[in-house]
């Protein structure tokens, strides 16, 4: 706890340093992204407020990207609320709300954010570093876009995930664990740019969602490093694919609906053969969690989602996309509480007890086949040795 001490320290100096007197805003992840804010916000405020040239504002904003937005009142105790200064005020971001035009990328994105980040002196970002299925990792720069962003920037960031070459499909470096030539993580970086200036803390979790380490710096470089700390202790790499894998969703927020648990899917699925079989294990009492997603599956196979998807881009079309894809290439079962009519429009089987799970991995794996089984969802990168080149963790693996 002291090296997180010191950590937060370095956080409050430099972000203090920066904002100069003036208004500060602090970004931190909604409850679809943990990270223990419990005691480190209240710290870093009260930190924050000791300074001797400490800022005369001081905002919160929960980025809750295009998820649904939760009322302040529901983050009380996650975010320490009770232990706070009396000039700090809760905002919880909504993507539909009016927003602060502070630019265009290169690549043609309208930056549109949250008033309260867009207005700032200075902004402070505390996430959590994670994989993620599209951008190659969670947190840093995605705190900002799509975080604190607009709905309409939003949909322009994410429409990057589609290769727009003769073949179509997903981007080749729009996966899980790489950064380099990645179209999201370098459009999300650019955007960031257009934002004030601003100072990041890339926290590592421990195993049972402890905050173990930090990297306090950029989005850029710092961001990086701690993206390459996080990868070297979570990567799987097998010489063959399995004939059959079970993968649990990881954590209660992973599993909660099929929008997060799918990425568990996404994750695995690299190291099971074509035809393989794999058992998605997840409770999902939110359900579907994105009416978007029942209606991209409803359009039929991925063929046809990826061609509605192009003419109008939306983040539930791509995620059917990318399930359906999955259960076109592998056979997929889904032991869950889910109602049944949307897991079987994706493709999927629906189990409802180990019993018939493991029944069903019988009767899809060969006689002798080899099993893969993972309760860690996508919080690991899983990939073949054949595809992953001598290189860093975060680059490029084609």
């Amino acid at each position: 706890m002291a090296r997180i001490d010191e950590l937060a320290e370095d956080f409050v100096r430099r972000v203090t340093e920066v904002c100069d007197g003036g208004r500060l805003t602090l970004v931190v992840p909604d409850r679809t992204r943990p990270l223990p804010l419990k005691h480190l916000l209240p710290t870093i405020l009260n930190g924050v407020l000791s300074m001797q040239k400490s800022p005369r504002r001081i905002s919160i904003v929960v980025a809750s990207g295009m998820h649904r937005p939760l009322q302040p009142e529901d983050y009380r105790e996650n975010l320490g609320m009770d232990a706070w200064p009396r000039n700090s005020t809760l905002f919880v971001h909504d993507c539909r709300d009016a927003a602060d035009l502070l630019g265009s990328t290169k690549c043609g994105i309208p930056v549109c954010a949250h008033p309260s980040v867009a207005r700032a002196d200075a902004v402070g970002i505390l996430a959590a570093v994670v994989f993620h299925y599209l951008a190659g990792f969670g947190g840093g720069r995605k705190m900002l876009l799509p975080g604190v962003a607009a709905k309409r920037s939003i949909l322009a960031l994410h429409r990057r995930c589609l290769n727009d070459g003769p073949r179509g499909g997903r981007h080749a470096a729009a996966h899980q664990g790489i950064l380099d030539e990645n179209p999201l993580h370098e459009a999300s970086l650019a955007a960031a740019a257009l934002f004030p200036p601003k100072v990041a803390m890339h926290c590592l979790l421990g195993s049972d969602g402890s905050l173990a380490d930090a990297r306090v710096g950029d989005l850029a470089n710092d961001y990086r490093i701690a993206c390459t700390a996080y990868a070297a202790e979570r990567s799987f790499v097998c010489d063959e694919p399995f004939d059959s894998a079970v993968v649990c969703a990881g954590s209660a927020a992973q599993g909660f609906d099929l929008v997060q648990a799918h990425k568990a899917l996404d994750a695995v699925a690299p190291i099971v053969r074509d035809d393989g079989a794999i058992v998605l294990v997840a409770r999902c009492p939110g359900g579907v969690g994105n009416p978007e997603l029942e209606e991209g599956l409803a359009l039929g196979s991925a063929e046809k989602i990826e061609a509605e998807l192009r003419c109008e881009f939306r983040v539930g079309w791509h995620t059917a996309l990318a399930l359906r894809k999955k259960t076109s290439e592998k056979r997929v079962a889904i032991l869950s509480e889910i109602d049944e009519t949307p897991a079987r429009a994706s493709g999927m089987k629906v189990l409802r007890s180990i019993d018939e799970a493991e029944r069903w991995l019988d009767q899809n794996t060969p006689k002798g086949g080899s099993l893969f089984v993972t309760p860690y969802g996508a919080n690991f990168y899983y990939r073949l040795a054949s595809s992953s080149p001598e290189e860093k963790p975060g680059g490029h693996q084609r």
